[in-house]
Order: C-alpha cells, then sequence, then structure tokens
C-alpha cells in the first residue's frame, strides 16, 4: 500500500503567493491576484513533482541527491510569473512595485523549495539483494526439492546515522510497503522482502513454500548480515502485521542465529495475539489457490468503513501478484501458532523471550484492537513486564504503514 506523498500542499503556496501580491496591490482586483497566485503556486508545484519531492518516489532511484539546481529553477519562475502578473495590473510607470513584489514572490517561493528539501533530506531507495549460501538453502530444502538459488531483496536508504533501522512487512506485501517512510526517514533503514514475497518470484520454481520456522531463520541471518555490513550501527526493528509476529518469536525459532547479537529497539505493529485478531490471515489460509477469487471478495466484505476497503483493496491487489502457494502457507503457519489462544498469555510469554536479545519493546495496536490493551497491561505485570510496553493508536490496521505515522513512531522509539 504505498501511498503517495507531497512534500507541500498547493494551497499553502498559493495562499502564500496570494498574501504577498495583495500586499503590494492593497487596491487591486482580488479574483485576479488570486488567479495570478494560483499560476505561481502550480509553477512550483510542478517544478517540486518533476524534481521527485512530490508525487511517488522513483522505483528505480538510485542513491543520490537532489540536484539543488531545481530550486533556482523553481525561484526563477516565481520571479518571471509574478513579473508578468504585477507589469499586467500596473502601470509602467508604476513598474517598481510589480517587480519587488515579484521578487519577494520568487525569494519565497526558493525559500520554500529549499526549506522542503532540508526538512525531508530525500535521497534514492537503493534496492539490493542479500545471496543466499548453499548451507542456507539447504536448510529450506523440503521433502526431496533444495532450491538451486535464492536471495532476499531488500531496500535501503543510506544515512549518516548510528541507527539502523529493519523493517519487515504483513503477510502477502513486502518491501515496497515502506518505501515512502524510507524517503522520509533520518536513519539508515532497510526494508526485508521475506523470502518469495518479491512479485518476480512468483512463477519460478526454486521459491518453494517454506515454513514460518525457515522466515524466521532466514530474517535472523539477514539481520547478521545487516550488521556484517554496517559495523558500530545500533540495530532496531520494526514490524507490521505478520512481519510484527516473526520478530515477535525470533528468540524461540532463531534464537541459535541471533546468539550474542543485542537488538537496541524493537517496534511491533499490530501484531496477531490471539485467535480473535486473525482477519487476514485466517481466510488467506483457506484460500484455493488456483481459484483466489471467493476468499479475496470475503476479505473485502469484511471491510467496516469506506477507507479500510480502500486499504483492503491495495492489500488484494498486492497480495494477488505473489505466488499463492507461498502466502497460503505462511498464513496457514500463522494460524498454528493462534488458533488455540482465546487469551493473550502466550504473546506476553513470547514478549518475555524477546527481552532477552532486545533491549527495548513497544507493541503498538491499531483502533479495531483497543480492547485488548488492558488485557495486555494486566497480563504485563505477571511476566515482569511494563504495562508502558503497550500502547494503541486511532489509526486503523493498514494506517499504520503511513510513512509520518512511522516516522514519528521510530523517532518516539529510538529516542
Amino acid at each position: 500500500m504505498t501511498s503517495e506523498r507531497h512534500s507541500g500542499s498547493p494551497g499553502s503556496f498559493r495562499r502564500l503567493s496570494r498574501d504577498l501580491l495583495r500586499r503590494a496591490y492593497p487596491d487591486g482586483d482580488r479574483e485576479h491576484l488570486d488567479s495570478q497566485a494560483r499560476v505561481v503556486a502550480g509553477e512550483v508545484k510542478h517544478a517540486l513533482r518533476s524534481d521527485g519531492l512530490a508525487g511517488r518516489t522513483d522505483a528505480h532511484a538510485a542513491d543520490r541527491r537532489l540536484p539543488g539546481r531545481f530550486a533556482f529553477i523553481a525561484g526563477a519562475l516565481g520571479v518571471l510569473l509574478g513579473a508578468a502578473a504585477g507589469w499586467l495590473m500596473a502601470a509602467p510607470a508604476s513598474g517598481v512595485a510589480p517587480v519587488a513584489a515579484a521578487a519577494v514572490t520568487g525569494l519565497s517561493s526558493l525559500g520554500i523549495y529549499w526549506a522542503l528539501l532540508r526538512r525531508k533530506q530525500l535521497t534514492g531507495v537503493t534496492e539490493g539483494v542479500i545471496q543466499l549460501s548453499p548451507d542456507t538453502l539447504r536448510m529450506l530444502g523440503t521433502g526431496e526439492h533444495t532450491p538451486g538459488h535464492g536471495v532476499l531483496h531488500y531496500l535501503e536508504a543510506k544515512r549518516e546515522s548510528d541507527e539502523l533501522v529493519v523493517l519487515v512487512h504483513g503477510l502477502g506485501l513486502d518491501a515496497t510497503d515502506f518505501r515512502a517512510y524510507l524517503a522520509e526517514t533520518q536513519y539508515n533503514a532497510v526494508a526485508l522482502t521475506l523470502y518469495g514475497f518479491n512479485p518476480d518470484d512468483k512463477d519460478d520454481e526454486e521459491y518453494s513454500p517454506i515454513s514460518l520456522e525457515s522466515h524466521a531463520q532466514l530474517f535472523a541471518r539477514a539481520i547478521r548480515h545487516l550488521q556484517a555490513q554496517h559495523p558500530g550501527k545500533r540495530i532496531s526493528l520494526v514490524g507490521f502485521s505478520v512481519g510484527a509476529d516473526i520478530i515477535l518469536m525470533l528468540s524461540k525459532l532463531a534464537g541459535d542465529v541471533l546468539r550474542d547479537l543485542q537488538i537496541h529497539r524493537v517496534l511491533l505493529l499490530d501484531p496477531n495475539i490471539n485467535r480473535d485478531t486473525m482477519v487476514i490471515s485466517k481466510r488467506i489460509a483457506d484460500v484455493d489457490v488456483d481459484q483466489p477469487l471467493q476468499q479475496f471478495k470475503d476479505l473485502l466484505t469484511s471491510a467496516t468503513s469506506i477507507e479500510e476497503l480502500r486499504y483492503l483493496c491495495s492489500y488484494v491487489f498486492k497480495a494477488a501478484n505473489k505466488d499463492m502457494d507461498q502466502v497460503r502457507r505462511h498464513a496457514q503457519d500463522i494460524r498454528k501458532v493462534w488458533e488455540d489462544q482465546d487469551g493473550v498469555e502466550q504473546f506476553v510469554e513470547y514478549l518475555t523471550q524477546l527481552t532477552k536479545i532486545c533491549s527495548g519493546i513497544f507493541v503498538l495496536l491499531s483502533l479495531g484492537e483497543k480492547d485488548l490493551l488492558m488485557e495486555l497491561r494486566d497480563k504485563a505485570f505477571d511476566f515482569g513486564l511494563s504495562p508502558n510496553n503497550f500502547g494503541w493508536s486511532r489509526s486503523g490496521h493498514f494506517e499504520l504503514l503511513d510513512p509520518s505515522f512511522l516516522r514519528q513512531q521510530i523517532d518516539y522509539l529510538l529516542q
């Protein structure tokens, strides 16, 4: 559910231009002034968009800084358009005022552009792969089939930061769900796609379905690999939905791989807690991989609002483009973990085990899971955890992926 993020509202540029023109021409025609303000704002927005500060992040962007020359282009456009508007409205004899107003307008657009550039600190998002070793591929072997090749795909935002944030997606999704966040983050961050969940792997027989334990083992090995690539950085983990489940069970399923590795912080976004929270997983677990339409339709009809339906439509679009055998196997394994759990005790037990390999955990529940919050906080006392390990958001499940929301939560986590 990659969402389009904009660096600035067209309305904010328009209001600034309008106010400046009205001050320069207090007796001018308001409608004409507003029209010229819209022209200036539109041109500035166009310059922003063409340079990548607005709209979707380039899927194939290299690791690059946005060229500052476009800021000067935006300013120059503001000057020219403002001057044109001024000369059209004023007599030639009073040409100083419109030129001055145009200069102010242009310099303002220039300042806005540079402020956005500085605040966003946008760089390209780099694509990469982690090559799986022969020993790892043998570990993945099921029955008579051992994969002959295999990689883990990831997206990375490289920053000069002491923090390394590793993000993992939900069921049937992939690293691109975090692309917008990667474009905004101040931290060195890597979004990992789980084995077999890259769309290009859909028809590759080498990427046969693997178990939940194998996914956890591969994720743990990926963390080791990233640590070696970024020595000295503090590693923190962020998981969404089923990705949070994998992080939650790391100590149990891959504790041997992570031995002697200390995780700094962990953020679990809407993990499964018991069988009642498996809204998506329990439906996907029963999907007919050859005819998945009915289960997808059932999932869409479970929406309780237009906003939720919009997110579910986006989810179905992405999940349907994956290897459904892989997605269903993942959902079935998740269902086995939680289908016999009515309460929160097993979840808190897993959480207690996770504290052995990390120095801080925060669990954030979405809008629909508020009733579980008090139960989790009460049970936390029994296991020596703090109620402050748990929180609740007014955002829906998929809204937790909003890049601005993610940035706030991760910034708070790493303070």
